[in-house]
């Protein structure tokens, strides 16, 4: 019986990681519709360690699901710094965009409780806050909106 390392990994069976080969590190899940991979369902499920590790192991970084999403796009959505560093760190792509055109900054703008912390780690690392997305609108646009994001986006102006 073929082992579902993506149920492992829900349940936080730390024990996965001794399961992982370099052919199925990078394997999608078989949910219809998903295509996510292990990393995006240890940030989803909140298994940091497992993220950790899988970051540590090398998996594919810039790999997207069906929607276009990023690791680094679910790290910001869940607004999880630890990994979302991580994720930045080992070198991932932070100007992916998912198939509305935001990226990881526009996620972790939208996801923030009037915290700004991760918004403000992405744009420092390099995260495009002109990028627009297929709606015309950009994270530069919000943070016109609100004072605090404004300070941040001043901060990191290349103007």
């Amino acid at each position: 019986m073929k082992e579902n390392l993506f149920e492992l990994v829900r349940k936080g069976d730390i024990g996965v990681i001794d399961r992982l080969t370099s052919e199925n590190i990078n394997q999608r899940s078989d949910i219809i519709g998903s295509e996510s991979t292990l990393l995006h369902e240890a940030i989803a499920s909140g298994q940091d360690l497992i993220a950790l590790e899988l970051i540590k192991r090398g998996i594919d970084l810039n790999a997207q699901n069906k929607e276009k999403r990023t690791a680094l796009f679910y790290a910001a959505t869940y607004q999880n710094r630890i990994v979302a560093q991580a994720i930045i760190k080992a070198g991932a792509d932070i100007n992916l965009t998912d198939r509305h055109g935001n990226n990881a900054l526009w996620a972790a703008l939208l996801s923030s409780r009037k915290d700004y912390d991760l918004f403000e780690y992405i744009l420092s690392a390099g995260g495009d806050i002109n990028s627009k997305n297929i709606y015309g609108r950009s994270a530069a646009d919000m943070a016109k909106t609100k004072p605090t994001l404004l300070d941040i986006a001043r901060k990191y102006s290349k103007e």
